[in-house]
């Protein structure tokens, strides 16, 4: 393969925020390496902040058996605990304030049901909804939008298990930055995910989450220098996936 001075493409490869060093070498298909880790980071990052942890606090609250809770908060939520008021769940940090005063992470405000009974969870901050969780005969649909992304999930085949993690297949798309946190929609590189076959996701514990199945579409409109780049993904099991770009196809551990 023909090999290109890593200045031809250094622009691109701001998108990862790589360092650039004179006289480095770079193949085409680091570019499309590059962008599929980003995307995958994004996309997972997002299910785990805002949907698993509904979920983790759904399955630990509607069980009676408090081995089987100390087992999900241990495993899914160790820095925390899950609690309940009256329209509301409250992740609460294990450690308070040094005055005593509770610390909380994630509030969902809910309309009093439990996701599994068809309820709908939303997170507000500042009087703006960042996400809304609705459950419909065990289908569920997940919208959140922040400073960097905004996305539309179709969630199903949800199974929680103490011993096999947390999984569930994923449909939809989710559009976001180059990470620099700003708004999206003013992004200098825009990065658009479409999901072509449902992916299969996976959760062992707290930070360990990955894709298994499923297959996306990959879009990165780089305004600063008027560049479009197209990455196909196919995933193939835990860590494994097939980056496809600029008409070749590549095998990828993320």
């Amino acid at each position: 393969m023909r090999r290109y001075l890593f200045a031809l493409i250094a622009p691109v490869l701001l998108f990862a925020s790589c360092e650039v060093v004179e006289g480095d070498e770079r193949e085409p298909m680091d570019v499309g390496k590059y962008i599929a880790r980003r995307t995958i980071y994004y996309n997972i990052q997002t299910l785990q902040e805002y949907f698993d942890y509904a979920v983790v606090a759904d399955w630990y609250l509607s069980t009676e058996d408090e081995e089987l809770k100390e087992r999900i908060a241990n495993r899914f939520m160790p820095y925390y605990q899950i609690v309940a008021e009256e329209g509301f769940v409250r992740f609460k940090f294990s450690y308070p304030w040094s005055d005593g005063t509770p610390r909380y992470y994630r509030e969902y405000i809910t309309d009093g049901k439990l996701l599994s009974e068809g309820g709908e969870w939303k997170i507000v901050a500042s009087d703006e909804i960042l996400a809304v969780i609705k459950a419909t005969d065990g289908v569920y649909s997940f919208t959140s939008t922040s400073e960097d992304h905004e996305n539309l999930f179709t969630i199903g085949s949800l199974e929680c298990d103490i011993n096999n993690g947390i999984s569930y297949t994923v449909d939809g798309w989710l559009n976001g930055d180059n990470g620099d946190y700003g708004n999206w929609k003013e992004a200098k590189v825009l990065v658009s995910t479409e999901i072509t076959t449902p992916l299969h996701y996976r959760s062992n514990s707290f930070n360990h989450n990955f894709f298994t199945e499923g297959s996306m579409d990959i879009i990165c409109d780089d305004k600063r220098i008027d560049r479009r780049d197209e990455v196909s993904l196919t995933f193939k099991t835990y860590n494994s996936v097939d980056v496809e770009y600029l008409g070749e196809r590549v095998t990828m551990e993320y």
